[in-house]
């Protein structure tokens, strides 16, 4: 049986691979940095600022797949100051922490496999239009600075030393278990409240702001082809569409009987940095991998609503 470390495996993206994984007779392994009690994957703790800690474990580990998905999270909708303690977080996860496992891969077991969780971020702020796997990179914010450092330590890794190692650059992804920090879950969340009587309003940035948003189980697959490939690659993961932030809301309110116009209101001052409309252009995974998204926008906001009123405690017959 493979067996497969999953750093950062507490996420949305950790626990959807873990569960597909798992179904394909992996044997997974999830790290994390606190004790975890009822996870489906055998738990290893694993800090991945501590060079030291990282060596032991494979040292006395045999991994086959190596899926880092460690990230410092953020949201264009936060309202919390970027300042150098943020850019100092996300250089140590993003960077320092993946040097620190592809060393213990080149000097445990270079036959390992990695995938290298980056994101759509790594484009920057300024472009418009579609983003592939040659489109400048030139990122305007601690997050996709330091995944776009990321990216070029794997490729280093993989030209140099001859590690199978590559990286996803991931475009927005969700699914039920999304932090309610990101105006996606907050969209839905706030929809059933309201449908409930716990709450009246929704208040979001802009109706406007467009994205390139997925089902995330649909892109932990993703990563599973590109690690079972011939040779490494990096690849663009997206759905190739945009959507803004209105038709998130009227797809949640519509599938509650709810009037959004009634309840929802603009606020710009929660808009952390200026959304671009930006797409991913996914036509080499596609025809190189034969991957591409298996669902569409209305069947994931469909998914995440039945999983919110089911958590809420009540159903609905969509």
């Amino acid at each position: 049986m493979f067996k497969a470390l999953i750093i950062g495996a507490s996420g949305q993206d950790g626990t959807l691979l873990s569960r597909y994984l798992q179904k394909n007779n992996v044997e997974v392994i999830g790290s994390y940095r606190q004790t975890k009690s009822g996870s489906q994957t055998g738990a290893a703790l694993l800090d991945i600022t501590d060079r030291f800690s990282i060596d032991h474990f494979f040292s006395h580990h045999h991994i086959d797949y190596i899926y880092y998905l460690a990230a410092h999270h953020h949201s264009s909708q936060s309202t919390t100051v970027q300042r150098g303690s943020e850019f100092a977080a996300c250089l140590e996860t993003h960077v320092v922490g993946l040097m620190h496992v592809l060393e213990a891969v080149l000097q445990y077991c270079s036959q390992a496999r990695l995938f290298y969780a980056a994101s759509s971020l790594v484009f920057g702020e300024t472009q418009e239009g579609v983003a592939n796997e040659q489109s400048l990179r030139v990122p305007a914010c601690a997050y996709g600075i330091t995944k776009n450092m990321g990216i070029d330590v794997v490729a280093w890794y993989r030209e140099r030393h001859g590690l199978f190692a590559c990286s996803g650059i991931l475009f927005n992804h969700e699914s039920h278990l999304r932090s309610p920090d990101f105006v996606s879950k907050k969209v839905v969340r706030t929809a059933v409240a309201i449908k409930q009587g716990r709450a009246k309003e929704l208040v979001v940035g802009s109706l406007a702001a467009a994205t390139d948003w997925g089902f995330a189980p649909d892109y932990v697959r993703a990563f599973e082809k590109m690690l079972q490939s011939t040779a490494p690659k990096d690849y663009v993961i997206a759905t190739g569409e945009l959507h803004t932030v209105q038709d998130w809301i009227e797809n949640s309110f519509s599938l509650l009987g709810l009037n959004w116009r009634d309840h929802v209101w603009e606020d710009a001052t929660l808009m952390r940095r200026k959304k671009v409309p930006l797409r991913g252009d996914i036509s080499a995974i596609r025809n190189e991998l034969g991957w591409m998204p298996s669902t569409t926008f209305e069947q994931m906001v469909m998914e995440m609503m039945q999983k919110e009123m089911k958590y809420a405690g009540s159903s609905l017959d969509f």
